[in-house]
This record gives C-alpha cells, structure tokens and sequence, in this order.
C-alpha cells in the first residue's frame, strides 16, 4: 500500500516478469528479508521479443504481449528454477496509465490518525476512482497497483501520522489501472507455466518512482522519470516527492528504429546496427554524410515531442535537480547528442546541481546483486523496489 501499511517479511525467492511496449523480460529473484543488510539478487533472466503487429486494435497487441509472456514464463521455467514463493508481473505503458490524487479530510474537531482510518479512507477512494474508471473507459478497468505518496496533517508533511491528532488531512494516493481482460488473460499465462504459486500484479512507473524515492533522493525531492527503451517514450513528473503527472509519446527507441527501417528500405535489425555505428562515429565520413538527413530527421522528431512535454511540465512546476533515465546501452549515445541540442536541455544544465542518472547495472550494482549474465535494468529496479515494499 505504501509508507504506512507495509507487510511482515521474509525472504522469498520469487518470479518478476516485465511486460514492456515490445519485449518480455522474466527472472528468477532472492528477495531478502534484511533489506538493511542485503539486497536482492537477479539468479537468472530471460528476455523475450514480441513480434511487431500492423494492426493497432488493442485486442491483437494484446494477444502477442500474452502469448510472448507466455513463452518468457516456459523459457524461465525450462531453466529449472525450483520452487517459487510469489510471481510478479509488473507492467508499464501502452498497458497501463498511472495517476496521483488527492484526497482531503477535515472535520470540525480534532481526530486521531489510525492505521484502521487510513484504510478506510483508502478504500473508499479506490470504490470512487473504480467507478469513474468505469465511466470513463469502454472496457473494464482494473487497479494494479495503489500507493500512499504522502500524507499531510494540519497542512505539515509527515512520514508517520498514525496515533497524530489533527484537524485537516491530506492524502496522495497514487494508482495504476489496465484492462481487466488484459490482466485476467496475463495471469492465465503465467498460471499454465506455475500452477499453484500466487500471482500479482504491479506498476512499472510506481516500482520506479519507489525506487528512486528510497534509494537515491530525500523523499520531497523533485525530479523527471524519462524512459526511452520501448516503443513509447515516458515522462513521469515526481514534484516534492509526490509521484503526480506521467505523459507519453510514440518516439522510443523501438519507433525510432522503425522509421529508420521504413526511410533506407532496410530491415529493423539492420537499422539498429546501422543505429549503433553512426552515433559511435564508427563510419566513414562519405557514407556518414549520406545518412546525416536522415538521422537528424530522427532527432528533431523525438527533441520537439520531449521539448513540448518539458516546457508544459515547466508551467507548472520548478526545475528538477535530476532526471533518472532508463535507456538501453545503444541508445546512449544517441540520447545525449540529442539532449545537449535542445535549447531547454541547455537551460536546465546552466544549474551546475542539475544531473542525468542511467539506471543501468553499473548504477544499480550495489542495490540489487546478480548472478553471472543476468544484467536486465528493468528487473533490476524492479526487485530493488519490490524489496523495499
């Protein structure tokens, strides 16, 4: 649930899988009960690519994110992992959407914070938010993933309220929601391959902002999630702490790939390698200058999306200090050569304090441990953030 509703612990060997916008990733994790002590660690992973589908009806997108997860889930198994406590499939956009409300209590006498009050309170939020849901989308809406941010008593930040006496209450409550056929269909899969062990479900961008929250910055720091390694490109807004705003648009690594492909009449996979020898100045000038239009053309196309996003966040809230990025290594390059061109980016790195963190293994070694071989980031933050649940 979140700061003040966390579970009695013990160590647990468990199966995270990581639905993203074009692969699957799944591995086998120690989750630690002395998080003070020890970390999680990755004993093997698989990851699996969907295939790429024409058609845009959520139904057929859909049915390939759960027969690849299906497939990542037998690959898993085939290694022989033994018994499991808990498998735990967290998803991130285009299958879910993340929102941070606000809920406020006041009454005319001061009233006692208890554990039992905030529950209630919670559940009857979720009762409201579950019904606008249904309102609002055709198809059924499920929440995956709920979260108390923060809470404020008498208009002061607290990290503990329970047995506090106040008169006004404030309460963050962030959430995560899909498609409930999606969800049933995605537990099925996994049920086929793990008969009897419980499966649940999670948020990426929540079990990232959890992440960042307890293991880098103090909790009402303000800062920019940006992930780039899909098909999507995602920015989550955490302001003082509170996990708030998350936009998204179709420019990741993935689109970006495939327009390359479409512009040279080249394969995908040829034009990631293409990809990768152009921002590693691994080309001869002629043929570099050949394709220097069309790999501008790339950047402008993803620079002036970001730039939109930043300078609407930036009406609304103060600069960040740090912007975590999740990004694969190829695309690294290629990242800051953009970034350093945008005349925003300019303006953010003028404050010498600013910074750009890659979640990657070598950032993240010392949180989450690894087996030989087994370095997927994405479960990585995951089981970090799992851990500390």
């Amino acid at each position: 649930m979140g700061l003040f509703f966390k579970n009695k612990k013990k160590d647990k060997i468990v199966a995270i899988f990581d639905i993203g916008s074009s692969s699957i990733g799944g591995a086998k994790v120690f989750i630690p009960h002395d998080t003070e002590n020890e970390v999680p660690v990755i004993l093997d992973s698989v990851r699996l690519e969907m295939k790429s589908i024409a058609s845009s009806n959520i139904n057929d997108l859909e049915k390939e994110a759960c027969f690849t997860l299906k497939k990542t889930a037998e690959a898993l198994f085939s290694k022989k992992i033994g018994k499991l406590d808990e498998v735990i499939c967290t998803m991130t956009t285009p299958w879910i959407s993340s929102e941070t409300k606000r809920v406020s209590v006041s009454k005319q006498s001061k009233f006692i914070v208890s554990k039992k009050f905030l529950g209630e309170l919670v559940d009857k939020e979720l009762s409201k938010i579950t019904q606008d849901l249904k309102e609002k989308f055709e198809t059924e809406r499920e929440v995956i993933e709920k979260l108390i941010a923060e809470v404020s008593i008498d208009d002061e930040p607290t990290d503990n309220p329970i047995n506090e006496e106040c008169q006004f209450l404030d309460l963050y409550l962030s959430y995560s929601h899909t498609n409930k056929n999606f969800v049933t269909k995605s537990k099925e899969a996994l049920e086929s391959v793990f008969h009897s062990t419980p499966v649940s479900f999670s948020s990426f961008s929540i079990l990232t902002y959890l992440m960042i929250r307890d293991s880098y910055v103090n909790q009402r720091e303000s800062y920019l999630i940006l992930d780039i390694a899909g098909e999507t490109t995602d920015l989550s807004v955490v302001n003082r702490g509170i996990f708030g705003e998350k936009y998204s648009f179709p420019s990741g690594k993935k689109t970006l790939l495939k327009h390359l492909a479409l512009d040279l009449k080249i394969e995908e996979r040829d034009a990631l390698e293409l990809f990768r020898l152009y921002y590693q100045n691994n080309l001869s000038l002629n043929h570099r200058e050949k394709l220097k239009k069309y790999f501008e053309s790339l950047e402008r196309f993803w620079s002036e999306e970001f730039k939109h996003y930043l300078d609407t966040i930036l009406k609304y809230h103060q600069l960040p200090k740090f912007i975590f990025l999740t990004i694969d290594v190829d695309m690294r390059n290629w990242f800051f050569e953009v970034f350093k061109k945008t005349e925003l980016a300019n303006n953010l790195t003028l404050d010498k304090r600013f910074q750009i963190i890659i979640l990657d293994q070598t950032e993240m070694i010392d949180k989450c441990s690894l087996e030989v071989g087994n370095h997927d980031p994405f479960i990585m933050i995951e089981a970090i953030a799992l851990s500390k649940k």
